[in-house]
């Protein structure tokens, strides 16, 4: 995450929610179209550090990343949705916790405040520049049809007798073992 998105972070003030799932909601008006806002959620995504999951036209998903105890796991689903110049931000806890003690809020006013400033770098002319771009990377206008495709991998024909003798040789130990004992 950049220096200052972890900046404002710290300023945000939280509000707690408790459910079995913690969200916590929030609109906002955008002057730009679908395209352009797909586009600049993306590149607000990977200034925030956060796994981009799912987007297509209207909605953009990604996963936020915290660490527990042993290792690193996916602690948030940030969701943003456009909507006739409406975006709506959910951010929804994935552990199994019934209070969130204000991070789902913090992410959604971070994503919001991150999106609005990598915004504004941008003029008018580099967002139409933006446009193209994207519409060009989902049209796939790029793509070369390949001329052959890579043959599929030979799998192996499952063996039975390993587990069988193992199996037996197994059961013969431990019987053994069983009656010695008795």
């Amino acid at each position: 995450m950049e220096k200052n998105f972890r900046a404002y972070e710290e300023t945000i003030a939280k509000k707690h929610s408790i459910s079995f799932s913690p969200k916590y909601k929030e609109e906002f008006k955008t002057p730009v179209n679908e395209v352009i806002f797909i586009a600049v959620a993306e590149k607000a995504i990977e200034k925030l550090g956060w796994d981009l999951v799912y987007k297509d036209d209207f909605n953009i998903e990604a996963k936020r990343k915290g660490a527990g105890w042993m290792n690193e796991r996916w602690t948030e689903i940030i969701t943003a949705t456009y909507k006739e110049e409406n975006i709506a931000v959910k951010s929804e806890s994935l552990g199994n916790e019934i209070w969130d003690a204000g991070k789902n809020s913090k992410r959604v006013k971070l994503f919001i405040y991150a999106y609005q400033e990598t915004l504004k770098t941008f003029d008018q002319e580099a967002l139409q520049e933006l446009e193209k771009e994207a519409e060009r990377k989902n049209n796939w206008d790029d793509y070369i049809i390949p001329d052959t495709l890579p043959k599929p991998i030979q799998t192996k024909t499952p063996n039975l007798t390993i587990p069988l003798i193992g199996g037996l040789l197994a059961s013969l130990i431990l019987g053994f073992t069983v009656a010695f004992l008795s």
